[in-house]
């Protein structure tokens, strides 16, 4: 059990301080919001995983942004643009993270549960997020301690039923 002096000790305190300052986050201040696709590798080892590379992005209303002008539908229609200039960051789709993990006996799926049985038959495939799509991210940090972002989206598929 501490002693009521354990609260108010200033070294303490000041061990605190000094680890804040020089313990600097690999992740920005901002732990969720909008990026754009800017890469992707795929995983090794790995069924339809990819590591994406994104970057911070905003939404913007530039005059003419949708293709018209002051006169047409499209004047002033909002669209996202990457902030520039800035690096990317490591990211991961949440809708992947399940792709090669299934238990014994049990229907290997993709995306958010779709069954592998289900692309049977069909042109149907997972496919990586395309680059320069606007996905939104939350900051995570792995088990060691190293940031990363993981992408909340529906995994997307190309092909044809």
């Amino acid at each position: 059990m501490s002693s009521a002096g354990f609260y108010n000790n200033s070294r303490r305190k000041a061990g605190d301080l000094e680890r804040a300052f020089n313990s600097q986050s690999s992740l920005p201040l901002m732990d969720m919001g909008i990026f754009i696709i800017t890469g992707a590798t795929a995983m090794s080892g790995s069924t339809y995983r990819w590591k994406y590379e994104i970057k911070p992005a905003q939404v913007d209303q530039t005059a003419g942004a949708g293709g018209g002008s002051a006169t047409t539908p499209g004047y002033n229609r909002p669209y996202i643009r990457e902030f520039a200039p800035t690096t990317g960051y490591e990211a991961y789709s949440i809708s992947e993270m399940s792709n090669d993990i299934w238990a014994a006996g049990v229907t290997k799926k993709y995306g958010y549960g779709v069954p592998a049985t289900d692309f049977a038959n069909t042109s149907l495939l997972p496919v990586q997020i395309p680059i320069g799509t606007a996905v939104f991210a939350v900051a995570q940090r792995l088990d060691e301690g190293r940031g990363y972002y993981l992408i909340i989206n529906t995994q997307a598929i190309t092909g044809n039923c």
